[in-house]
Protein backbone atom coordinates (compact mmCIF):
# COMPACT_ATOMS: atom_id res chain seq x y z
CA UNK A 1 0.00 0.00 0.00
CA UNK A 2 2.87 2.06 0.70
CA UNK A 3 4.32 2.08 -2.95
CA UNK A 4 1.11 3.03 -4.89
CA UNK A 5 0.17 6.36 -2.11
CA UNK A 6 3.45 7.44 -3.02
CA UNK A 7 3.36 6.77 -6.65
CA UNK A 8 0.08 8.68 -6.69
CA UNK A 9 1.82 11.42 -4.67
CA UNK A 10 4.75 11.60 -7.51
CA UNK A 11 1.85 11.88 -10.28
CA UNK A 12 -0.37 14.18 -8.71
CA UNK A 13 2.02 16.34 -8.13
CA UNK A 14 3.30 17.39 -11.80
CA UNK A 15 -0.45 18.15 -12.77
CA UNK A 16 0.57 21.48 -11.51
CA UNK A 17 3.39 21.87 -13.44
CA UNK A 18 2.22 20.07 -16.64
CA UNK A 19 -0.74 23.03 -17.29
CA UNK A 20 1.73 25.70 -17.33
CA UNK A 21 3.10 24.23 -20.56
CA UNK A 22 0.37 24.52 -23.40
CA UNK A 23 -0.43 27.94 -22.08
CA UNK A 24 3.22 28.87 -22.75
CA UNK A 25 3.68 27.45 -26.00
CA UNK A 26 0.05 27.53 -27.53
CA UNK A 27 -1.98 30.36 -28.70
CA UNK A 28 -4.93 31.17 -25.98
CA UNK A 29 -4.69 29.85 -22.86
CA UNK A 30 -8.21 27.97 -23.19
CA UNK A 31 -7.47 26.52 -27.34
CA UNK A 32 -4.35 24.95 -25.54
CA UNK A 33 -5.93 23.37 -22.67
CA UNK A 34 -8.71 22.69 -24.71
CA UNK A 35 -6.65 20.70 -27.11
CA UNK A 36 -4.39 18.92 -24.76
CA UNK A 37 -7.78 17.52 -23.18
CA UNK A 38 -9.30 16.60 -27.00
CA UNK A 39 -5.87 14.75 -27.18
CA UNK A 40 -6.07 13.44 -24.22
CA UNK A 41 -9.64 12.16 -25.19
CA UNK A 42 -8.06 10.62 -28.62
CA UNK A 43 -5.34 8.53 -26.14
CA UNK A 44 -8.19 7.41 -24.33
CA UNK A 45 -10.17 5.53 -27.09
CA UNK A 46 -6.82 5.12 -28.90
CA UNK A 47 -4.70 3.34 -26.64
CA UNK A 48 -7.49 0.64 -25.46
CA UNK A 49 -8.34 0.34 -29.63
CA UNK A 50 -4.48 -0.30 -29.76
CA UNK A 51 -4.00 -3.30 -26.96
CA UNK A 52 -7.02 -4.86 -28.40
CA UNK A 53 -5.69 -4.50 -32.03
CA UNK A 54 -2.37 -5.94 -30.75
CA UNK A 55 -3.76 -8.46 -28.79
CA UNK A 56 -6.10 -9.97 -31.57
CA UNK A 57 -2.70 -10.21 -33.63
CA UNK A 58 -0.64 -11.35 -31.55
CA UNK A 59 -2.48 -13.39 -28.72
CA UNK A 60 -0.94 -11.58 -26.11
CA UNK A 61 -1.57 -7.50 -24.77
CA UNK A 62 2.48 -7.25 -23.90
CA UNK A 63 3.17 -6.46 -27.67
CA UNK A 64 0.12 -3.73 -27.10
CA UNK A 65 1.69 -2.58 -24.35
CA UNK A 66 5.47 -2.39 -25.57
CA UNK A 67 3.91 -0.25 -28.44
CA UNK A 68 2.43 2.22 -25.77
CA UNK A 69 5.29 2.28 -23.34
CA UNK A 70 7.38 4.36 -25.46
CA UNK A 71 4.63 7.34 -26.05
CA UNK A 72 4.89 9.16 -23.02
CA UNK A 73 9.06 9.06 -23.52
CA UNK A 74 8.69 10.26 -26.99
CA UNK A 75 6.05 13.15 -25.54
CA UNK A 76 8.80 14.25 -23.05
CA UNK A 77 10.81 14.45 -25.87
CA UNK A 78 9.22 16.48 -27.78
CA UNK A 79 8.08 19.04 -24.91
CA UNK A 80 11.98 19.36 -24.35
CA UNK A 81 13.16 20.48 -27.26
CA UNK A 82 9.46 22.56 -28.64
CA UNK A 83 10.61 26.14 -27.55
CA UNK A 84 8.46 27.96 -25.34
CA UNK A 85 8.10 31.37 -23.30
CA UNK A 86 9.75 30.42 -19.58
CA UNK A 87 7.78 33.77 -18.60
CA UNK A 88 4.89 32.80 -19.88
CA UNK A 89 4.95 29.33 -18.01
CA UNK A 90 6.13 31.27 -14.96
CA UNK A 91 3.45 33.56 -14.73
CA UNK A 92 6.01 36.49 -14.71
CA UNK A 93 5.65 39.84 -16.77
CA UNK A 94 7.42 40.48 -19.71
CA UNK A 95 10.03 42.68 -18.06
CA UNK A 96 13.86 43.09 -17.89
CA UNK A 97 15.44 42.74 -14.47
CA UNK A 98 18.61 44.91 -14.16
CA UNK A 99 21.06 43.30 -11.87
CA UNK A 100 23.02 45.92 -9.83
Amino acid sequence: MVAPTFAAIGTFATFSVIWTLPSSFLAGTAGGIAMVNSIGNLAGFGGPYLIGWAKEATGSVTNGLLILAPLPLIAGVIVFFVRHDSNKEFGRKNEVSEVN
